[in-house]
């Protein structure tokens, strides 16, 4: 049997021959256990290196909320307590409010067209077109504005401007209106802000000047809900007569709620409460206020 040696010899070869000479692949364990990554390979030596070096590749920091401007269009932020005091350049800003007064036993049904527009990411002007319809139907005043973004922080916010309303009834005084709404951050929920209205100034008829001070206080529910409070807690009068008047006289009360659904629009209410205390009588003013802001 000629066959059995070159069989034997056959298979010695084949078991003393390397893989490659039989698949140039080697063995399928082989080939698993060559692409599968060692696990301990970070922590050793001998071919662990680029391992290693992905293992130590630094995680990218979330970055957190941004409180100061300037913003894009698309990057404008939810909430109130971060948004910079002036829209940013090239968005425009229309509201509709709808108002409910009653004031010395009357009723009042009134109306405010609002139109704000960012001219720079620091300047901005805008208009406002108040129009009644209870008692009688008609338009109160046009009211012009301006503010400037003087100071904008992560903290602290401020935009000195002016207000000119200019009466469209006879006998509508003609007045100026300074004043440097600010904005400060105690957490990242709640703010306070002031300086609204600061400087009224009547030039006709007669001259009359006061310095008042006006804040209040916010805090920031979630991304779209916000609620706030306000008050007058003096006013000081330099003309025609010096004087100060404050809660003791007129106590006044604000509070309202924002809703924003999304980027672009909020919806909100707000009820002001004004009581004159006098020596004989109790008069109490009331009005409820629901506004409507899309920004473009």
């Amino acid at each position: 049997m000629r066959w059995l040696p070159l069989s034997c010899l056959l298979l010695l070869s084949t078991l003393t021959s390397p893989a490659s000479a039989q698949d140039p692949d080697g063995d399928v364990h082989t080939q698993l256990q060559a692409k599968k990554p060692s696990r301990d390979r970070a922590g050793g030596g001998g071919g662990g290196g680029n391992s290693a070096a992905k293992g130590k590749k630094k995680k990218k920091k979330k970055k957190g909320p941004k409180y100061k401007g300037p913003f894009k269009k698309k990057e404008y932020p939810f909430k109130e307590l971060m948004r910079p005091l002036t829209l940013p350049e090239g968005m425009g800003e229309g509201g509709l409010e709808l108002g409910y007064q009653r004031l010395l036993q009357t009723d009042f049904v009134t109306s405010n067209l609002t139109f704000d527009y960012g001219v720079t990411d620091e300047v901005e002007l805008g208009a406002s077109l108040g129009l009644y319809f209870v008692p009688d139907v008609g338009a109160s005043a046009l009211t012009l504005r301006g503010h400037y973004l003087a100071y904008d922080s992560r903290l602290f916010d401020a935009a000195p401007g002016v207000l000119f309303p200019v009466g469209l009834q006879e006998g509508f005084p003609i007045q100026l209106i300074f004043e440097s709404p600010c904005r400060y951050l105690l957490t990242d929920e709640l703010y306070l802000y002031f300086g609204q209205g600061a400087v009224p100034i009547t030039l006709s008829p007669g001259f009359a000047m006061a310095i008042s001070a006006n804040g209040g206080v916010g805090y920031q529910l979630n991304k779209e809900v916000a609620f706030f409070a306000d008050t007058q807690l003096l006013s000081l009068v330099l003309a025609p007569e010096a004087g100060v008047t404050g809660p003791w006289q007129t106590l006044v009360l604000n509070g309202g709620a924002q809703y924003t659904p999304i980027r672009e629009l909020d919806v909100g209410g707000r009820l002001n409460v004004s009581t004159a205390w006098e020596a004989i009588d109790l008069s109490l003013n009331l009005s409820l206020n629901g506004y409507v802001r899309y920004r473009f």
